[in-house]
């Protein structure tokens, strides 16, 4: 992907973050749109989550705003606003998710197990689903998590029960304006 494309994408998204329908599904709360990330909270948020976040994701968030647009109930706030926390902060999933399939850490099963370092929760969809960025691909692949699944599912490897959606996160947001225009 070239930057004309990736602007494209990013002036498409703003235009969505305006518009009364910022977001694919009616929110439970009222819709807004977070302020333009701050660039300087970018190694903080990367010290938290212990991993970096893709540099299209960060782009998108100071160009745009911090969540509250685009599919499903909207992209995730990468830091808390508004008061909120579980399901509609990225951070705070993330947290969440990690800590629900940790078990025994000298067990070498619940480490295959358990939610990978690099797999950031972006997209609510209602219920416990999500969609997730797998930030250790260069593209960040965007794969979509139930976290209630199938009871089966507990005990698997978390990377096989995602399923992958074959886009990158730009391509991904690409196809949904184009879907959701």
């Amino acid at each position: 992907m070239n930057a004309a494309d990736w602007d494209t994408i990013v002036e498409a998204m703003a235009q969505r973050a305006r518009s009364a329908n910022r977001t694919e599904l009616a929110p439970p709360i009222p819709a807004f749109v977070g302020p333009l990330l701050n660039r300087s909270a970018v190694p903080d948020l990367a010290c938290a989550l212990g991993f970096a976040v893709p540099p299209l994701l960060i782009d998108l968030y100071a160009r745009v705003g911090n969540g509250g647009y685009g599919p499903g109930y909207g992209l995730m706030p990468l830091i808390l606003t508004h008061g909120r926390a579980f399901g509609g902060n990225a951070l705070a999933v993330h947290r969440f998710l990690r800590e629900s399939r940790e078990g025994d850490a000298a067990d070498p099963l619940d480490a295959v197990l358990g939610w990978p370092l690099g797999l950031l929760p972006v997209v609510h969809m209602g219920a416990s689903v999500y969609y997730c960025l797998d930030c250790r691909t260069p593209e960040a692949q965007v794969v979509s998590y139930d976290a209630d699944g199938g009871d089966d599912n507990a005990a698997k490897p978390v990377m096989e029960v995602v399923l992958p959606t074959g886009y990158g996160f730009a391509q991904w947001l690409g196809y949904w304006l184009m879907r959701w225009p």
